[in-house]
C-alpha cells in the first residue's frame, strides 16, 4: 500500500509534465502542419518565380531581337533616304533625259522629212511641248504662231516619235497605227512626203482616218464614209 501510495504521488507529479509534453506535442504537430503548409506555398511560390523568369528571359531574348531587327531596319532607312531614292531620282532623270534626247532626234527627223526645209525646224522643251523654229540670221528663233500645215507636221512628227519612243522604252513591237486626220493642212507636196513617212515607220498595218483621196493608192482596205439625211453610210471600196 505504501508503495502504491508513493507511485500515484510520483504519478500526480508526473501529470502537469505530461501534459505540458502533450501540449508541447501537440504545437509541434501544428507548428510542422504551418511548415508543411508554408514549403508547400514556397514550392509553389518558387514554381511560379521559375516560369516568371524564364518568361523574363524570353521577354529579354525577344526585346534584343527586337533591338536587332530595330537597328537594321534603321540601317536600312537610312539607307533607302539618303542613298537609294536620291539614286533612283539620279537614274530617272537619266533615263528621262535619255528619252527626251531620242524624243526629239526621232521629232526632227520626221518634221524634217515632212518639211523638206532646212531653215525651219522643231526643238522640244523640258515639258515635252514642241515649238516651231525658225532660221532668221543664223540664228534659230521659236515661232509661237506656225501655220496650219506647220502645226499638223509638228504634231504628227511629235506623236509618231512619242509612240515609237514609249514602244522602245517598254520593248512593244507595234502590229498597227492609228491616224486621224493627221494631213490636215498639208499641202500637196507635204502629203507625198507624208507617205514616204508612212513607208519608213516600218509598221505592218497603218489605219488612217482622212478625207485626202490622194491616199486611196496606199491602202488595201479602204472604207468610205457617207454622210446622208438618214445617217452615216460606210462601204468598202477595196
Amino acid at each position: 500500500r505504501l508503495r502504491n501510495h508513493e507511485l500515484r504521488s510520483e504519478l500526480d507529479k508526473l501529470k502537469p509534465v505530461l501534459e505540458l509534453k502533450r501540449q508541447h506535442v501537440e504545437t509541434l504537430e501544428r507548428r510542422m502542419r504551418e511548415l508543411i503548409s508554408l514549403k508547400s506555398s514556397l514550392e509553389s511560390r518558387r514554381e511560379s518565380l521559375t516560369k516568371l523568369l524564364a518568361q523574363k528571359e524570353r521577354d529579354q531574348a525577344e526585346l534584343e531581337e527586337s533591338k536587332s531587327k530595330r537597328a537594321t531596319l534603321a540601317n536600312i532607312q537610312n539607307y533607302v533616304v539618303n542613298a537609294l531614292i536620291s539614286t533612283l531620282e539620279q537614274i530617272e532623270v537619266e533615263k528621262l533625259r535619255s528619252a527626251r534626247r531620242e524624243l526629239l532626234t526621232r521629232t526632227k527627223e520626221y518634221f524634217a522629212l515632212l518639211m523638206q526645209d532646212d531653215d525651219r525646224g522643231i526643238t522640244i522643251d523640258e515639258d515635252y511641248s514642241p515649238t516651231l523654229q525658225r532660221r532668221i540670221n543664223g540664228e534659230w528663233v521659236d515661232i509661237p504662231s506656225p501655220s496650219g500645215g506647220e502645226r499638223s507636221a509638228m504634231a504628227l512628227s511629235f506623236r509618231l516619235a512619242l509612240s515609237e519612243v514609249a514602244r522602245s522604252k517598254q520593248g512593244v513591237q507595234a502590229d498597227f497605227i492609228m491616224l486621224d486626220e493627221p494631213t490636215d493642212g498639208f499641202s500637196e507636196d507635204q502629203l507625198t512626203k507624208f507617205q514616204t513617212l508612212i513607208e519608213r515607220l516600218e509598221i505592218s498595218q497603218v489605219i488612217l482616218v482622212t478625207h485626202h483621196r490622194a491616199f486611196e493608192s496606199l491602202g488595201s482596205n479602204i472604207i468610205s464614209v457617207e454622210y446622208t439625211q438618214n445617217g452615216s453610210v460606210a462601204r468598202r471600196v477595196i
